[in-house]
């Protein structure tokens, strides 16, 4: 089944409610019992920006075509499911864990593939040109001004489960409680950082490329991936070094230049991202998530947690509860 729209956001007899005191509007849209179960709620701070989360699941193939009726840069994360996004006449697909940035022309239709039974938690930002101008930045500025823009953007998707920042962005957004009325203010500096670090990471990521040589960096990410799947054990810097075939000048400088940390920052950071995501849930004690991400002595985890996201672990997990509770 296919459905077509016209603009982003532009669900036919779905109206914007206002939200006091912000200047900003906001509405919900739920999928018909027909198609299957789910919602989409979206939040626009300011006429060009608009954050949407997303978890819908269908009862039957579906897909969205959007005609667009102005340049749009789009901010896409996956959090659970799949679906396909076919983009300037290239199907890309979107998993669970990935997240990337997207743009698109006026006029072009974007077109969304959704599967039957199959879950889809999304979410996303759209703003347009125009909007990052308003910061008057030099990157901004190149960055649209740019006839590549749109090979640059697609190649900008990639795995954020191990980028900590970003999973741990998602989550606020996602979990903040929905009767605090600090909600949109929040949520607002969420999505600015998100497109923050993103629209970094694609600068980054495209200084980067062009000076270390492709074999390395496929090198390092493999170095980087080791890290995360054995990070309760992990490698020391020679044996790891070994097990990707660089030396330990390339491997700690390369690294550093790729993902912009140390081999062993990374590594802590990620231990911490790890620990965060399990006192969200709140299912283990303090000591069990320290004993869980490779501290034995709770003291030193307490340490590097305050470091790191600077609370106590025993806080966090205190707030957590009160959220649920409340």
């Amino acid at each position: 089944m296919t459905i077509t729209v016209i603009g982003r956001g532009a669900e036919a007899n779905v109206v914007w409610d206002a939200i006091p005191g912000m200047g900003a509007l906001k509405r919900k849209v739920e999928v018909p019992r027909e198609l299957g179960t789910g919602s989409v709620e979206q939040i626009q701070f300011r006429e060009q920006f608009t954050l949407f989360i997303s978890e819908v699941e269908f009862s039957q193939d579906i897909q969205l075509e959007t005609v667009l009726e102005e340049n749009t840069l789009e901010v896409l994360f996956c959090l659970a499911g799949e679906k396909q996004l076919n983009l300037q006449e290239e199907t890309i697909s979107l998993q669970a864990n990935e997240g990337g940035l997207f743009y698109n022309h006026c006029g072009s239709t974007v077109k969304q593939q959704f599967f039957a039974g199959n879950r889809v938690h999304m979410v996303g930002v759209f703003l347009s040109p125009e909007f990052l101008q308003h910061y008057r930045t030099e990157f901004a500025e190149s960055l649209f001004s740019d006839k590549d823009i749109e090979r640059k953007c697609a190649i900008s998707l990639q795995s954020y489960a191990n980028q900590p920042r970003i999973s741990l962005l998602l989550q606020d957004i996602v979990q903040f409680s929905q009767k605090s009325p600090f909600r949109y203010i929040y949520l607002e500096a969420k999505a600015l950082e998100l497109v923050s670090l993103q629209l970094d990471a694609l600068l980054t990521a495209d200084q980067s490329a062009s000076e270390i040589p492709d074999v390395e960096v496929h090198k390092l990410n493999k170095a980087r991936k080791i890290l995360q799947e054995e990070y309760l054990e992990p490698p020391s810097i020679l044996e790891l070094s070994r097990r990707v075939f660089l030396n330990e000048f390339k491997l700690k400088s390369g690294f550093k230049h790729l993902f912009g940390t140390s081999v062993y920052s990374y590594l802590r950071d990620y231990r911490m991202e790890v620990a965060r995501s399990l006192l969200d849930e709140g299912k283990q004690k303090v000591l069990e998530v320290a004993c869980a991400v490779g501290y034995s002595n709770p003291s030193h985890f307490a340490v590097a947690f305050r470091k790191r996201y600077g609370i106590n672990p025993g806080e966090l997990l205190k707030s957590e509860d009160l959220s649920k509770k409340k």
